[in-house]
């Protein structure tokens, strides 16, 4: 996957979408049986998925080489890792 976007968009929202069909929840005042929580659990996590994983979306490379190239601190993919996951659970 190029992107947490292009994941979210190309394989998470089909999922969410067909749940939502399976149960019945479309939208407007069905959409309150799950539609509305599958959507914003899906809103809510792009943007911690996003953060949470050096790959996860393009600037978070580019953060790395700047900061290597800058400051001289070279940022590891577990390093970024255990530095994003506490505030993304939090």
């Amino acid at each position: 996957m190029p992107s947490v976007t292009a994941s979210s968009g190309g394989i998470i929202f089909p999922i969410a979408r067909s749940i939502n069909t399976v149960l019945g929840s479309a939208p407007g005042e069905s959409g309150k049986r799950i539609g509305d929580f599958l959507t914003m659990v899906c809103f809510q996590f792009t943007p911690i998925t996003g953060a949470i994983f050096l790959t996860g979306m393009a600037a978070n490379p580019l953060v790395s080489s700047l900061a290597k190239s800058s400051l001289g601190v070279e940022i590891t993919w577990s390093g970024w890792f255990i530095a994003a996951v506490v505030p993304a659970l939090v």
